[in-house]
């Protein structure tokens, strides 16, 4: 479940410029229009492939450990992951909400930069779940069979 809350962070990142780009284009944003769709949708997908590469890394380690196997990076515990990941969603329907006020208030650069924020904070989440799984790498190498 937590692992693809962060799948719906990603993708509805990636998903929702395109929209955004639509609002941009209808309200004459020029600017922001150019910046979001040269920039921001292109790191935006970076960022979705990056947590893929970590999402597929922990998934190898549950099932090395549902096999008794060691892990390799480690296992993030799932607790963590959801509060993460909700405040996340939740900072998501602000971000959209930001860039829509600022075009309206026909601040293009307010909202390029809500638009890199939104991006860095992606790439943040994927640097902290990644460091999460190296500090848990030794401590649980068992996966409970009732919760998967």
């Amino acid at each position: 479940m937590s692992m693809q809350m962060f799948d719906a962070i990603m993708g509805a990142s990636v998903l929702i410029i395109p929209l955004l780009m639509y609002y941009m284009y209808y309200e004459h944003a020029n600017f922001s229009f150019k910046y979001f769709g040269m920039l921001l949708l292109p790191l935006s997908v970076a960022a979705w492939i990056c947590w893929n590469y970590v999402k597929n890394g922990i998934k190898r380690d549950m099932e090395n450990a549902r096999c008794g196997g060691t892990l390799r990076r480690g296992i993030p515990h799932h607790g963590m992951l959801m509060v993460v990941g909700i405040s996340f969603m939740l900072a998501l329907v602000l971000w959209v909400a930001q860039v829509v006020i600022s075009i309206n208030m026909r601040m293009e650069q307010a909202a390029v930069a809500f638009g890199i924020a939104n991006v860095a904070t992606n790439f943040m989440l994927i640097g902290i779940t990644q460091l999460m799984t190296y500090v848990e790498r030794d401590y649980s190498t068992t996966i409970d069979e009732a919760f998967n």
